[in-house]
C-alpha cells in the first residue's frame, strides 16, 4: 500500500472484528453470508478465537447460480447483473423446514394438475418482468439451511456452523456471551425471513439452561444497511479511533521498520 498507492497511513483488522464494531460489540459470534462463502467466527474481546472459526463453501454467488439453473429449466436466460437483481428482490426464507416442504408439495400438486401456484412478478432495474413461484423464492433462502440444495453434504447449515463456533470456546461465561451476541451479516443475510428463521433454529440448537441465544441488531443511530455492509461500517468506526489517536502505521513507520511493523501496531 505504501509503495504502490503511496498512502499516508494504514491499519489492519480482521473482518469479523470489524463486523462486531458495527453493532457496538467486542465479543460475539459473526456469521457473514458473503459472495463466495459463509464465514463464521467467534470473537472474544476483539480477538478472533481461531479454533471456532468455520467457512462454509457457498455464498451469494452460489444462490445466484441456483436461481440461474431454475430459470434455465424454463428457457429463461439472464445476465449476471439481472440474476443478482432478481435474487435480491425474490429471495426469502420459510418459517421452518416443514413450511418449506409444504410449499414444495403444493407446487408439485399444482404442476401435476396443470395450474400455477403462488406466482409473483418481479420487475428488474432494466424494466424486464420475471415471474417466480413461491417455491423458487423460498428455495434460494432454504439452501442456507439445507446445503443439499446446493448439491453439498447435509450438515453445512449456517445454524449448525454458528452453534459449533460458540460451543468451541472452553469458558462457560464467555460461551454464554458468544451465544447471546450473534451477528448475522453480509448481503446474503438480507433475505426476507432470514433473521427470524436463523433465530428460531439457533435458539433450539444452542439452547442450554440460563442461555438466551439471540441475534444482535445495530444501534438505532446506525444506517439501515449496517448489517449488509457490517465490516465496512466497523472499519469506518475503527479508522476514526486509530487515526485520531495515531495508532496506525505511518509511512515513516514502514520506512523505518519494514513490513514487520504491521504485526507490532495492528494487534
Amino acid at each position: 500500500m505504501f509503495e504502490e498507492f503511496n498512502v499516508s497511513g494504514l491499519f489492519c483488522a480482521e473482518q469479523p472484528v470489524l463486523s462486531l464494531y458495527a453493532v457496538g460489540k467486542l465479543t460475539g459470534c459473526v456469521v457473514d453470508v458473503g459472495h463466495g462463502t459463509v464465514d463464521v467466527a467467534p470473537v472474544v474481546d476483539g480477538q478472533v478465537y481461531y479454533p471456532g472459526v468455520a467457512r462454509l463453501p457457498y455464498g451469494g454467488e452460489d444462490i445466484a447460480q441456483l436461481l440461474k439453473r431454475r430459470m434455465k429449466e424454463r428457457g429463461i436466460v439472464l445476465s449476471d447483473a439481472q440474476l443478482d437483481a432478481l435474487k435480491r428482490k425474490a429471495m426469502e426464507c420459510a418459517e421452518d423446514e416443514d413450511a418449506y416442504e409444504q410449499v414444495r408439495k403444493a407446487a408439485r400438486d399444482a404442476e401435476r394438475s396443470g395450474n400455477s401456484h403462488d406466482i409473483e412478478t418481479h420487475v428488474l432495474p432494466d424494466g424486464q418482468e420475471i415471474q417466480l413461484s413461491k417455491e423458487d423464492a423460498l428455495t434460494l433462502g432454504e439452501a442456507c439451511f439445507q446445503s443439499s440444495l446446493f448439491g453439498l453434504e447435509t450438515g453445512n447449515s449456517i445454524v449448525v456452523a454458528a452453534t459449533t463456533a460458540v460451543q468451541a470456546f472452553p469458558d462457560n461465561q464467555v460461551r454464554r456471551q458468544l451465544t447471546e451476541s450473534v451477528v448475522l451479516c453480509g448481503g446474503g443475510a438480507e433475505a426476507k425471513g432470514m433473521r427470524s428463521r436463523f433465530q428460531s433454529e439457533f435458539r433450539v440448537m444452542a439452547s442450554a439452561p440460563g442461555l438466551a441465544p439471540s441475534l444482535v441488531s445495530p444501534p438505532e443511530y446506525m444506517p439501515a444497511q449496517t448489517l449488509e455492509y457490517a465490516a465496512w461500517m466497523g472499519g469506518a468506526i475503527l479508522a476514526r479511533v486509530v487515526f485520531q489517536q495515531n495508532q496506525h502505521v505511518t509511512k515513516f513507520d514502514y520506512d523505518e521498520s519494514g513490513p514487520a511493523v504491521v504485526h507490532k501496531k495492528c494487534t
